[in-house]
């Protein structure tokens, strides 16, 4: 039964299986009808986006063509919407505005331009969003200032509106409106200029004494003026407008004679184009004639005309002041001629009768005299006459009384005396003015606030004129002058026969100053040229005693904890007893020798008591003592004798004195010099000492060091390096001592005792390299001060050789992180060297470059030629073109004044280690003696972060 009922279950549930199969293929089938759609929406789509992509991009394309466009135009653009907001601006909108166009963009106009500008542009805006296309020029006020613009304001309209809309309707169709603006406030300012300048010129016009006018020629012939100024009213007495419609006015108006002369140089004007200038006579309406002067510069016009534009100007007032100027410049070249004779002489006899020769021709006179005062004699006399007829009175010799003179009472107070008639009735003058008939005019002559006399005009029926009294006045003053000046001449002449006496007394001073200079400084030359002191005194007492020729010159030292002086030098004539090493004893001779401690020069004239007690006879002399001081004290003196009753004059004390000061100063520099060359010696000998001592000590240290090495090197072979049977070995526990290199002891040993044993021997095997190290160094530089080594020169090309030098430096430069960089030129010429040496010096530069850089710093090498850098000596560009020059530079700071301190012996850079890899002090130094034994020269230098070191070798 169970079978049966599981048969008809498994029939039943057939129809149902095969129902659901077919559903399930149906669904299927509808999907992918589905899903197919879908993809081909999907391509549909995805084709549609591409295309818009496309359109997008060539649509951006345009835009920025577009916008290059508007940008590169001379006009301010901009487009605002309705809400009054800007949408877009150009380039020139944003340099317009000086902002940039983020903070323009969105932002009202009001916000923008301020609300100043707002004001003056809103009722333009309101008028453009009416639909109205604005035109129209503002001042705007921006950022303090008024900026006149030029501007168009275009609606933008929505062109798919409605055609049906209505007109009142129209403006909500305006969107925004499109501004197209230009900054006129140049040309504003242009014209507000011209406006101004052409005020200027209208007033400059106005106020110019003359006129101002414009005068054309047309080829036909015609010609006419264009302009006259105002002032053609005060010239012409006519108004501009009468002349410019008459031009006829000009020649009705021109003096007769002068019209050839206007008309020919205008026709030669017109011809040449060249600037015209005349001038001539003018009438005015008035019937005045006038003076004037016309200049102009012609002009060429395209259409043939010829244009003058000119000045006219009056110059009557300067006409008049040129006849008076030239009638005076006649009297003035009369009177100069007078005064230059007078002055040819100093004879007052040629004078008088020049002057009165001149005078009387120029003024046209009968007779001119000049009278002389006598006081002595109470009476005028006259000294010169000129007479115009040959056959008139000889008045010369005359004598005119003084006492009861009317005439020469107001001569003596220096009034001129004016007579048209001489009609005189008083005694003194009645008979000389019958002798003499006609005007008289007397003029006082004045020398030296005196009245020395008179100048005496007479004419015949004559009114004496001011001009004529002027020109009598004007000779009087230069006779005054003439008669002073012969007096001086006189005068000189004797002062000159006097001076030439003094002269000649003078001239023998300073010829013997002259010699005592010489003597002076051939003494001191000589003094300065040595610094032995007895060379100095004897030199001195020499010199000084044959140029002044004395009987005896000496010079004494003092010693002053003894009181006395000893006589050292001296020049003695013959039959003179030589006094040289003998001694006087200060305190005996106070009176001398006070002074002298003073810096006193002491003379005196007696039997000298010096003489007594130092030389054998006893001698009657004047003595000169001097003596030798400087700031520090007196050193000595200097004693001169003459046996003559003559005292030493002032030149020949100056003279001494000042030998004497230049002696203190030998003296004293002397000795210095001495004690400095015992000091030297001294030096020199302590150097040899330290030298000899430091090769002794290095030659000694160098055995025990060597011995102290091989033992270091021997105890870590033993160590750390066991040989089978002769070393300590490493038990399982411990190590083992052994007796005559075998060690049978076990010595227990921990394992960081042994670290610590291994760093001990390293820092024994350092210390003792470095020891070393100094101590060939100090070796080294003892044979190379000594130059006991000979160098073998060698032919290199720096440009192979210095690269191959560097290459073991180029791994502690990587590992410290620096950079280096090699310059050589290829046309380097060979360098003829020590290898060794150059290689040693090169070494140390390197590895001091190394040492001294800091992690990521330069290291510069580089060859350049001698003429490229500076000197030694100079530090400035010299030319050395046969010579090569290395530089090696890195980067540091070291102080300029520490780089002549680098090559010192022992001298290391405070704080400037950056690797703390310290050093013995001598590197530099044999850097620097190994340069010089090849002939070089070294030297550093700083320059904020670099540090350089050249080298100089000759080729």
């Amino acid at each position: 039964m169970a079978r049966d009922r599981q048969s008809a279950s498994s029939e039943a549930n057939q129809p149902l299986a095969s129902e659901q199969r077919s559903m399930e293929s149906t669904q299927q089938q509808h999907l992918a009808q589905r899903l197919l759609e879908l993809q081909q929406e999907n391509d549909r789509l995805r084709a549609e986006l591409q295309r818009q992509k496309q359109s997008e991009t060539a649509l951006s394309k345009q835009l920025n063509h577009l916008q290059q466009i508007i940008d590169v135009l001379p006009v301010c653009i901009s487009y605002a919407n309705r809400d009054r907001r800007y949408e877009f601006v150009s380039k020139r909108y944003e340099e317009w505005l000086d902002c940039k166009r983020e903070d323009i963009l969105g932002k009202h106009i009001a916000e923008v331009i301020g609300k100043d500008a707002y004001g003056v542009v809103v009722d333009k805006i309101d008028r453009v969003l009416l639909g109205e296309v604005v035109n129209y020029e503002a001042a705007i006020p921006y950022e303090n200032r008024l900026r006149y613009v030029s501007a168009t304001l275009i609606p933008d309209i929505d062109i798919n509106a409605s055609a049906n809309a209505s007109a009142n309707a129209e403006a909500s169709q305006v969107r925004g409106w499109y501004a197209l603006l230009t900054d006129i406030t140049e040309r504003k300012q242009t014209e507000e200029a011209l406006r101004q300048s052409e005020a200027r010129f209208q007033r400059l016009v106005a106020n110019i004494p003359g006129v101002i006018y414009r005068y054309v020629l047309h080829p036909s012939g015609s010609s006419r003026f264009t302009y006259v100024s105002p002032g053609c009213q005060d010239l012409y007495e006519l108004t501009p407008d009468e002349i410019i419609s008459n031009f006829e006015f000009v020649w009705q108006f021109t003096h007769p004679e002068d019209i050839s002369s206007f008309k020919a140089a205008l026709e030669q004007s017109a011809r040449t184009l060249q600037p015209w200038q005349w001038a001539g006579r003018i009438f005015t309406t008035s019937g005045q004639m006038k003076w004037i002067q016309a200049r102009s510069r012609p002009e060429a016009q395209p259409n043939g005309d010829i244009v003058w534009d000119g000045l006219m100007i009056d110059i009557s007032d300067r006409k008049r002041a040129e006849t008076q100027l030239e009638q005076q410049t006649q009297r003035d070249y009369a009177l100069n001629q007078v005064i230059h004779t007078i002055r040819n002489s100093l004879d007052l006899d040629t004078i008088f009768a020049t002057a009165v020769r001149e005078i009387g021709k120029l003024i046209q006179v009968d007779r001119v005299a000049i009278v002389e005062y006598c006081p002595d004699q109470a009476a005028w006399c006259v000294v010169a006459e000129y007479v115009r007829q040959a056959d008139g009175v000889n008045g010369i010799h005359l004598k005119i009384p003084d006492e009861g003179n009317p005439l020469t009472r107001q001569l003596k107070r220096q009034k001129v005396v004016q007579i048209d008639s001489a009609d005189l009735s008083d005694n003194a003058n009645r008979q000389i003015a019958q002798t003499f008939p006609g005007a008289w005019l007397l003029v006082p002559i004045q020398v030296q606030s005196k009245t020395w006399g008179c100048l005496s005009l007479v004419k015949q029926h004559h009114r004496w004129q001011p001009t004529e009294i002027g020109l009598a006045r004007a000779t009087v003053d230069q006779l005054a002058i003439a008669i002073h000046q012969s007096n001086l001449y006189q005068q000189v002449q004797q002062l000159n026969a006097d001076l030439e006496q003094q002269v000649r007394e003078r001239t023998s001073e300073l010829q013997t100053a002259l010699e005592f200079e010489s003597l002076l400084k051939r003494i001191t030359d000589k003094v300065r040229d040595s610094l032995d002191e007895s060379h100095i005194l004897q030199t001195v007492v020499g010199e000084l005693g044959m140029q002044l020729n004395v009987a005896c010159c000496d010079t004494a030292l003092y010693d002053l904890e003894q009181g006395i002086s000893t006589i050292c030098y001296e020049y003695i004539c013959e039959g003179i007893e030589p006094g040289v090493g003998k001694v006087d004893v200060i305190a005996e001779r106070p009176n001398v020798y006070e002074q002298l401690f003073q810096g006193k020069t002491v003379q005196f004239c007696d039997v000298v008591s010096r003489e007594e007690t130092i030389r054998a006879e006893t001698y009657h002399a004047t003595v000169l003592a001097c003596p030798f001081v400087d700031e520090r004290g007196i050193l000595g003196d200097m004693w001169l004798f003459k046996f003559s009753p003559d005292c030493y004059s002032d030149l020949e004390i100056r003279l001494i004195q000042q030998v004497a000061n230049q002696c203190a100063i030998a003296l004293r520099q002397a000795r210095l010099y001495q004690n400095t060359q015992r000091q030297v010696e001294e030096l020199e000998r302590l150097h040899r000492l330290k030298d000899d001592f430091l090769s002794t000590v290095s030659h000694e240290l160098r055995t025990p060091m060597s011995n102290i090495k091989m033992a270091i090197e021997l105890l870590d072979i033993n160590l750390f390096q066991p040989i089978r049977g002769q070393s300590i070995g490493m038990a399982a526990n411990g190590l083992y001592a052994s007796s005559n290199q075998i060690w049978e002891t076990p010595i227990t040993l921990k394992p960081s005792a042994l670290k610590h044993l291994s760093h001990y021997i390293q820092i024994l095997h350092d210390e003792c390299q470095r020891e070393t190290e100094l101590i060939n160094d100090l070796l080294d530089l003892t044979r190379l001060e000594a130059e006991v080594d000979p160098l073998f020169l060698t032919a290199i090309s720096l440009q192979l050789w210095i690269p191959h030098l560097i290459e073991p430096f180029l791994n502690r430069i990587h590992s410290h992180q620096q950079h280096i960089t090699i310059t050589i030129p290829d046309d380097l010429p060979i360098l003829e060297t020590d290898v060794t040496y150059l290689g040693r010096i090169l070494s140390e530069l390197l590895h001091n470059a190394c040492k001294y850089t800091p992690t990521g710093g330069q290291i510069n090498v580089s060859v350049l030629n001698g003429q490229t850098a500076p000197s030694l000596e100079t530090k400035e560009q010299n030319q050395q073109p046969s010579s090569l020059l290395l530089r090696i530079s890195n980067t540091g700071t070291v102080p300029p004044e520490e780089c002549e301190r680098m090559f010192d012996k022992f001298y290391r850079i405070p704080n400037n280690d950056p690797w703390k890899h310290g050093g013995t002090g001598l590197g530099l130094a044999l850097a620097k003696k190994r340069v010089e034994r090849l002939g070089g020269e070294i030297w550093a230098e700083s320059h904020e972060d670099e540090v350089a070191f050249y080298l100089r070798f000759p080729i």
